[in-house]
């Protein structure tokens, strides 16, 4: 058996981490570490398509010069809105974004 990973690394699934869990020789957790490593290469694959199509998209480099917006955010975002010539004014998409929430309410409600 392999010697387990030192409390630092062993919270993350590092190649040592797998390489440990799976010398262990448990089915079930084989499997699961199996699904993992599916999931981490699908969701690299998805990373990898989504910047791409970044890369052809004005709308998207242009939010991305915003500190904080990276490509899922903008991209999302460019999503969600569609064309932005639908909304009249700034303050009507941000009101759509939810991003200035009004309060209506009458004087007797709390």
């Amino acid at each position: 058996m392999i010697p387990r990973p030192t409390t630092e690394e062993s919270s993350r699934p590092t190649a040592p981490n797998m390489r440990w869990l799976r010398s262990l020789n448990i089915v079930q957790l084989g499997d699961l570490l199996d699904m993992m490593e599916l999931v981490q290469s699908k969701t690299a694959k998805v990373d990898e398509d989504l910047k791409k199509m970044c890369q052809d998209d004005q709308d998207v480099q242009r939010l991305k010069t915003i500190p904080g917006i990276g490509d899922v955010v903008a991209t999302s975002f460019v999503a969600e809105i569609g064309d932005i010539n639908r909304f009249s004014s700034s303050e009507r998409l941000a009101s759509y974004a939810g991003l200035a929430p009004i309060v209506r309410q009458s004087e007797e409600t709390e």
